[in-house]
């Protein structure tokens, strides 16, 4: 479930794990993923940085992205090869080589692998480096609720 939900949420471009977590609150294809059940930031983090996960990602990231235009599903023309054969949707007697479809597919594989490598992976990691940030200390949450008090009744707001 944990990697669905990580796959899903890096192809709607969320890698923050407390943005995943809300996600799953939020949105209905996320909750139908993970059958209505939150998980934790925490736990999504530590999944996200358990030995063999980058590479495990990385890899079902290529799949997903083949499966899907093999399926016809999504149309990858960022990553086109010049000259190579594509079919017509208009042609009544389509066909493709299978040579030129599989010499394709290799290299639509290779591009995915670069770009997930050079795109993906780097905001995976940025993400993670914000998420291992110290967090807001007691201190300074006391801090910050004294300003709110004083700056709310300048603004008309009531006090409780």
């Amino acid at each position: 479930m944990l990697v669905s939900t990580l796959l899903f949420a890096s192809s709607q471009g969320i890698f923050s794990a407390r943005k995943i977590e809300k996600m799953m609150i939020e949105n209905l294809a996320m909750q139908y993923l993970t059958g209505q059940l939150v998980v934790s930031y925490r736990t999504i983090k530590r999944f996200r940085v358990a030995e063999g996960m980058e590479e495990l990602i990385r890899d079902l990231f290529i799949d997903l992205n083949l499966r899907l235009k093999t399926e016809e599903l999504v149309i990858l023309d960022c990553l086109c090869i010049d000259g190579t054969k594509i079919e017509a949707n208009a042609n009544k007697y389509r066909f493709v080589w299978k040579k030129a479809r599989d010499k394709f597919s290799v290299k639509l594989q290779e591009q995915i692998q670069i770009y997930c490598q050079e795109e993906i992976i780097p905001l995976i990691h940025q993400a993670i480096e914000l998420e291992t940030q110290e967090p807001i200390s007691s201190g300074q949450l006391i801090e910050l609720s004294h300003v709110l008090e004083e700056e709310l009744p300048r603004h008309g707001g009531d006090t409780p």
